[in-house]
């Protein structure tokens, strides 16, 4: 059954923390009350380590196989759902943007590829050599939080970023040799299209707040992403517009001004020209597959 809007939820009041972050053994994050099983948004990053047992999940309607030693990462108001858990063990690490960034001004989360949506990889697997040296963290970090130490939030910021730097090494989603300028750019037009995709559908708008020329954004990204910057901003409109198709009750006409097309029939045009399909074929087809 779809809903008027898609919920969000808050990191804190999920997790009954109050400092933007959260690390639950699996077993615990389940068995609690109100864990949310219907799809959702969250206002916050989450890592799942599984170390042993299957299950699956739903994130931006693709269903994703949970594997021993696997890693999921989820990136902030992606849509996911759980649909199998019960035999997952692990640890589950939940994060808002604010508390990485307190300690680490110079060090944007926007750094890290595999928490962007230009990843298409959110599952990872390792050796289990490999996967014991997450869980001698994940340990420490649990304890810390548990216990709440002097310090403990500044402990655990710290504990956070090697997680997010060894994982960024294994995920390998941008090449380390990249030229750093232009992987910043990148950054800050990313962040920019999450901020304005609704009302900023041209190439232009980014380019001159970002202060370059649309023909450099465009060159610096095909090289580092494989896509032009025009692809990006289209990706993520296009991402929104399925969201709102599966998962909310809003008509076609609704969906278009929201992501701020003059009228459905031009909504429908751009949809189907990238997906090669209407709107409502694209819903259809993920209703189909539910009965």
């Amino acid at each position: 059954m779809l809903a008027e809007e898609i919920k969000s939820i808050n990191c804190n009041k999920l997790t009954n923390s109050n400092i933007g972050f959260s690390i639950k053994k699996t077993s615990d994050f389940f068995a609690q009350s109100n864990l949310p099983l219907y799809p959702h948004r969250h206002n916050y990053f989450m890592i799942f380590f599984n170390k042993d047992g299957y299950g699956k999940h739903i994130i931006d309607f693709k269903e994703q196989e949970i594997t021993p030693q696997s890693i999921t990462c989820m990136r902030n108001y992606q849509v996911h759902q759980w649909t199998d858990f019960k035999n997952l063990k692990g640890y589950i690490v939940f994060f808002e943007t604010d508390f990485f960034n307190l300690n680490y001004q110079n060090n944007q989360l926007s750094e890290f590829f595999f928490l962007t949506y230009q990843n298409p990889n959110s599952v990872h697997q390792i050796p289990l050599r490999n996967f014991t040296k997450y869980f001698n963290i994940l340990k420490m970090m649990e304890l810390e939080y548990k216990c709440k130490f002097q310090d403990y939030d500044k402990t655990l910021r710290f504990f956070l970023n090697i997680l997010l730097i060894k994982l960024n090494r294994v995920f390998d989603t941008v090449s380390i040799h990249e030229n750093k300028q232009s992987i910043q750019i990148i950054n800050q037009f990313q962040r920019k299209i999450d901020l304005h995709f609704k009302e900023k559908h041209l190439l232009k708008h980014y380019a001159d707040e970002l202060k370059v020329s649309a023909s450099s954004l465009n060159a610096i990204c095909k090289k580092t992403l494989k896509k032009s910057a025009s692809e990006l901003i289209k990706d993520r409109i296009l991402l929104e517009a399925k969201r709102l198709l599966l998962y909310e009750e809003k008509n076609i006409s609704e969906i278009a001004y929201y992501l701020g097309f003059e009228d459905n029939s031009y909504f429908t045009k751009f949809f189907r020209k990238y997906e090669n399909q209407t709107p409502i074929n694209f819903k259809k087809s993920f209703q189909e597959l539910d009965t």
